[in-house]
């Protein structure tokens, strides 16, 4: 564990959280301190295969600058009905992190066990709420791990 893992972890954070802001709207990523976790988990595991894709700094940086310019408003999560606590989700976020810092000898082992997480989640949600977000997070959480652990 050491300053490059964090950097790397902070940029698939970033990378991730780019990602989800394209996205249709809804959850996770709404403006709650309680939907912190779900909000960072969405990133990471969409952020580690988002990255492995295209692992260049220019582009996304491109695609922030663009974002930001013609919607500020996206990268700021949206205001929603009010949830229940999700401090499971801050946990799995907490293990997740854990997972990738200290070398763990499969190297998509978090992105891999946040991509089973959210597909039943991301299911669970779609059915209840009809979310197209959560519809979208069914296929593309193990689309990204697939994509980490191949590339």
């Amino acid at each position: 564990m050491g300053f490059e893992d964090l950097l790397q972890l902070l940029v698939e954070l970033g990378v991730g959280r780019l990602t989800l802001s394209l996205l249709a709207p809804g959850w996770p990523g709404i403006h709650d301190r309680r939907e912190l976790g779900p909000t960072l988990c969405a990133s990471l595991v969409l952020g580690a295969g988002t990255w492995s894709l295209l692992p260049f700094y220019g582009p996304w940086l491109a695609l922030a600058l663009l974002r930001l310019a013609t919607l500020p408003g996206a990268l700021r999560p949206r205001h929603d009905r009010r949830r229940h606590a999700a401090w499971e989700w801050e946990l799995l976020f907490l293990t997740a992190v854990a997972l990738r810092l200290w070398a763990i000898p499969f190297e998509g082992a978090a992105t891999w066990l946040l991509a089973i997480v959210w597909s039943v989640a991301g299911l669970l949600i779609w059915r209840k709420q009809a979310d197209r977000r959560a519809r979208q997070l069914c296929w593309l959480a193990p689309l990204a791990a697939l994509l980490e652990t191949l590339l």
